[in-house]
């Protein structure tokens, strides 16, 4: 049940909440911007500009449509950039796991039937692990 109701809330709130930081990462940083842009513009560009002259708008039967969206799939800044935005602002902060058995972290008993709340923002800003 756990795992559901982990997998059913990061379902809602994942995309949202990764695209809200990415853009505030791209937006705070110049450098980001700039070179994400650089890797986006000739993409984008000749594909959108005679479209959106004509003011027609990209669906997702259209042959273009599909054709830039696997183009996106191969940008490997875009990629670094969404992958660094989930690891320093997770979707999911704490991850909470009920022992199903007695067990000993770091010889402390955790007795069968304790929640534990994994903290996932923690471990994924922690200086020791990533760095400075």
């Amino acid at each position: 049940v756990d795992q559901a109701q982990t997998f059913m809330t990061a379902g809602q709130i994942t995309t949202a909440a990764t695209i809200s930081f990415v853009i505030m990462e791209v937006t705070r940083d110049p450098t980001i911007r700039e070179r994400l842009v650089k890797e986006l513009d000739p993409l984008a560009l000749p594909l959108l500009k005679p479209r959106a002259e004509a003011g027609a708008l990209l669906s997702e039967d259209d042959a273009d449509c599909m054709a830039l969206m696997k183009q996106l799939d191969e940008l490997p800044y875009l990629d670094a950039v969404i992958k660094e935005s989930l690891r320093v602002y997770p979707p999911a902060t704490l991850m909470p796991r009920e022992a199903i058995e007695d067990d000993y972290i770091d010889g402390v008993l955790i007795p069968r039937g304790t929640t534990l709340s994994i903290p996932i923002h923690m471990l994924m800003v922690d200086p020791t692990i990533w760095g400075p």
